[in-house]
Formats: C-alpha cells, sequence, structure tokens
C-alpha cells in the first residue's frame, strides 16, 4: 500500500489540474465551436436520439464511434445536456491514465511485485499528471484526452506483450490498439508493423507464426460492427471515418 501513495497523489492532481482547467474553459467559452461543436453534435445526439449522425436521426460516418459514445455515455441522467460533464469525466480518465502510466513505467523495472515504486513508473505518471498539454486537453471536447487514456493502456499492453510473446498477450495488445482505432485512424498501421517486428527479429519476438494472427485478429476484427454498420448506411466500405 505504501508504493500506491504517491501514485494516487498523482492521481488526485492530474484530476484537480485537469477539473480546474476545465472550469476556465467552461468559463471562458460561451458557445462550442469547431471541432468541438461536431463532437458535441455527434455524442448528443446519439444520447437523445441513439442515432451517431450531426443531425438529429441521420447517421453520419464523418469521424470513428468512441469519442461521440463516451461523449453520450457522460449525458447519462443529464438534462439539458451539460458539455461540463465530458469535461469532467475527461479529467476523471486523465487521473485513470496517470494510474497506467505508473504501471507501464514500473514494468520497465523490476515490475509491481517489488516493495518499493519503480522509478521509471513515478516519472512516467508525474509526466502524465503535470504535461501542459494533457491538461488542456481534457478542457476541451475534442478526442485527445481519450486518445491519451487509450494510448497508454496500449503501452502497457505492448510492454506485457514484449516480456511475453504468446498469443493470449498478443491478442490483448491487438484489442488495445483496436479500441484506439475506434478513437482515431492514425494507428491504423501500428498491428501491421507490431506483426512485422516479430518477423525482424525472432530472436527478440519469438513464435511469430502463433501470435501474429492472434496480433493481427484482435485489432482489426473488433471493427467488423463498424465496417457492417456503415455499409448498411451508406453502402461503402469504411473501415474507419468518412474521408471528405
Amino acid at each position: 500500500m505504501r508504493r500506491w501513495l504517491p501514485v494516487l497523489g498523482l492521481a488526485a492532481l492530474a484530476f484537480l489540474l485537469r477539473a480546474r482547467a476545465a472550469e476556465r474553459s467552461a468559463q471562458e467559452a460561451f458557445a462550442l465551436n469547431g471541432d468541438e461543436a461536431n463532437y458535441w453534435r455527434l455524442g448528443s445526439h446519439w444520447a437523445r436520439h441513439g442515432v451517431l449522425g450531426y443531425e438529429a436521426a441521420v447517421p453520419s460516418a464523418g469521424w470513428p464511434p468512441l469519442y461521440p459514445a463516451f461523449i453520450a455515455i457522460t449525458q447519462i441522467g443529464s438534462w439539458p445536456p451539460r458539455p461540463s460533464c465530458v469535461r469532467l469525466a475527461q479529467a476523471a480518465l486523465g487521473a485513470a491514465g496517470v494510474v497506467i502510466l505508473f504501471l507501464a513505467g514500473s514494468s520497465l523495472g523490476g515490475g509491481p511485485a517489488e516493495r518499493r515504486p519503480d522509478a521509471a513508473g513515478l516519472v512516467a505518471a508525474a509526466i502524465g499528471a503535470l504535461h501542459p498539454d494533457l491538461i488542456r486537453g481534457a478542457a476541451v471536447l475534442r478526442t485527445e484526452a481519450l486518445d491519451a487514456f487509450l494510448i497508454s493502456v496500449a503501452a502497457w499492453a505492448m510492454l506485457a506483450w514484449v516480456r511475453r510473446p504468446e498469443r493470449r498477450s498478443a491478442a490483448i495488445f491487438g484489442f488495445c490498439l483496436s479500441a484506439c482505432l475506434w478513437a482515431r485512424s492514425t494507428l491504423f498501421l501500428a498491428p501491421l508493423l507490431a506483426a512485422a517486428a516479430g518477423a525482424l527479429f525472432p530472436k527478440r519476438l519469438p513464435r511469430f507464426r502463433d501470435w501474429a494472427p492472434a496480433l493481427l485478429l484482435g485489432a482489426y476484427l473488433p471493427l467488423l460492427p463498424w465496417v457492417a454498420r456503415n455499409a448498411l448506411n451508406f453502402r461503402e466500405f469504411i473501415p474507419f471515418e468518412r474521408l471528405p
């Protein structure tokens, strides 16, 4: 328990800094605009009408669905819809991300079984708690806060896979990458690059043929419901988002 006290302190500090930034953002911005307005419309329409779209009951594939779904979840039980609920949820997500970064950093050293917290884990947690861009990202209605959390989880899963390259760890890592793709498509090549690393460095990542299919299926198979939804609605193959 003693080793967790500084981590929990950093997580609490992360939440307070992000909540304060969210409060300032709400005071300074009287109306949402740009990407914030678009994400808000997608999420609030999903919450109210059960349809992911910029207009009520009109489906859209302009952006991946995970962040609008996150907005919709924060509006459960809230009427009228309030962007402040999203910002506070993002502050909590940032605090959780600090803990994930500590676990990921600790795995670089002696790991969670050590009595004393690993220095790398505390450094990673401190950076996650105090980085100005991460604090600002929690105050706006864009996908940055969710991206940061998901990438932290994916990094933790990647380190577990590198330590023990087997089917289970590869599938978990692939699923974490898939969650990132449900939020933003910029990492769409990451599963292929990870598999290629196994082919190029067989001594570091042995049993390539054993774990590579699990990683790739874990990454791309969860996208099928989104692809099927877009095919039914738009008669197009849209794996991530519809390009303008």
